[in-house]
């Protein structure tokens, strides 16, 4: 197999996006600018003429030796292309990586098969996905029957703010969290597929109950949606009145009956899991590939 390492300086940037795009999974984390946001420095694993590509994260930060880390705010990289799903091709690529990496921390694509690799180990990961291609009532009997009660209870307390919200709004509340990583990453990923796909649903005195920013795919490509809980947040005030729930119930809600598939973006959290799994999506793990 013809197999090559490409820096992204070097990177014919088109046949790059167009193979993400022809893949059998395209993800938005996998589009070059996405990725030139998310990750400092990166390169392509190459097959053919941009047959198949695998886009790595690298830095020196094990002992001055170049290493493989996975970048924030893109759950799945991996192998991309038509043999997406071959472990032939996939099983080639990873080892044409361990030539040049030491150590390596990828999680790659739920479309990616497990091999078998000689010093490599592999771990599914949970990740939920709600198929919205049913109109809307078909996929709320899917729901636990907690989730629709609480749903109910939130539709006297909450309304969705069709404003299109600031950024800096954004920002402020985002810093404001503990668990918020990499800000600046996060605001340039919103200037990426802009403040339409901040979604806010305020409590009835006018405060926010929850907020989410849902990324697209469409942002780099026709055919069939993937909508992303990339990150979220629900004050406590929310909590009592179920607003999260109703934020999600809300997207869903909009996007029922169209080819759209809703990625939670896990969790492996448990009250997240029990929470994301209350909806009724089914789990797609994806591979966990460290060496």
């Amino acid at each position: 197999m013809n197999i090559r390492i490409i820096p992204r300086n070097k990177l014919d940037i088109a046949k790059y996006d167009r193979c993400i795009t022809q893949a059998i999974c395209p993800m938005p984390y996998a589009f070059s600018a996405h990725l030139d946001v998310v990750a400092y420095h990166w390169k392509v694993i190459v097959l053919g003429d941009y047959e198949m590509v695998m886009p790595i994260a690298y830095n020196r930060k094990l002992l001055g030796a170049p290493q493989v880390y996975h970048p924030f705010y893109a759950q799945q990289l991996g192998a991309f292309g038509r043999f997406q799903r071959d472990v032939v091709v996939v099983k080639a690529m990873l080892a044409a990586l361990s030539k040049f990496y030491v150590r390596v921390n990828m999680q790659m694509n739920s479309a990616n098969p497990i091999p078998r690799l000689k010093g490599w180990s592999f771990r599914q990961r949970t990740n939920y996905e709600l198929n919205l291609n049913q109109p809307y009532e078909s996929i709320r009997k899917s729901y636990r029957k907690g989730h629709k009660s609480n749903i109910k209870s939130s539709q006297s307390m909450n309304y969705m703010d069709v404003e299109l919200f600031s950024a800096a709004a954004f920002a402020k509340i985002m810093a404001a969290l503990p668990t918020t990583v990499g800000l600046g990453q996060l605001m340039d990923l919103v200037a990426l597929y802009g403040t339409e796909d901040i979604q806010v649903v305020r409590l009835n005195d006018g405060s926010i109950g929850a907020i989410g920013f849902f990324p697209k795919l469409s942002r780099f490509m026709e055919g069939p949606e993937r909508i992303v809980y990339l990150v979220g947040h629900t004050t406590e005030a929310g909590r009592k009145a179920f607003s999260g729930h109703f934020m999600l119930d809300a997207i869903i809600r909009a996007h029922a009956g169209t080819r759209c598939v809703l990625d939670f973006e896990g969790s492996e959290l448990p009250g997240v899991s029990s929470f994301f799994k209350g909806f009724g999506p089914i789990d797609v793990p994806y591979l966990l590939a460290t060496r």
